[in-house]
């Protein structure tokens, strides 16, 4: 079995949790200038969707620290070549995910729900 069908796998046993699951799908492919964009826009998208967990919530921790794990996963540790990656943290759950991907994803796209979101 691949690493993307065991992570797959294990993402898709997983059990709705009461706390946010984010699951971040990110088009990583440079843009013209030879730099990834992705940062900037996908820190304001996940300061807009932290709103909605409210100012001083568990649901808000949680969906802060998951957020803070992906953008550091995604600006320091993801493999350079790779032309999509998707990062699934729930802190709450004691989860981190990712994916490394030789094809370019078609958008980045966000997702907050009970259990990870495993088609974009």
């Amino acid at each position: 079995m691949s690493d993307v069908a065991s992570v797959l796998d294990r993402l898709a046993a997983f059990e709705p949790a009461d706390l946010p699951f984010l699951s971040i799908y990110v088009d990583a492919r440079p843009d013209n200038t030879g730099r990834g964009h992705r940062q900037a826009s996908l820190r304001k998208e996940l300061g807009e969707r932290a709103k909605s967990s409210g100012r001083r919530t568990a649901a808000r921790a949680d969906f802060d620290a998951d957020a803070e794990r992906a953008l550091a996963w995604l600006e320091r540790e993801h493999r350079p070549s790779a032309n999509g990656v998707a990062a699934f943290p729930c802190t709450s759950s004691g989860v981190f995910e990712t994916l490394e991907l030789e094809f370019a994803l078609p958008a980045t796209e966000i997702y907050v729900a009970s259990r990870p979101h495993l088609y974009p």
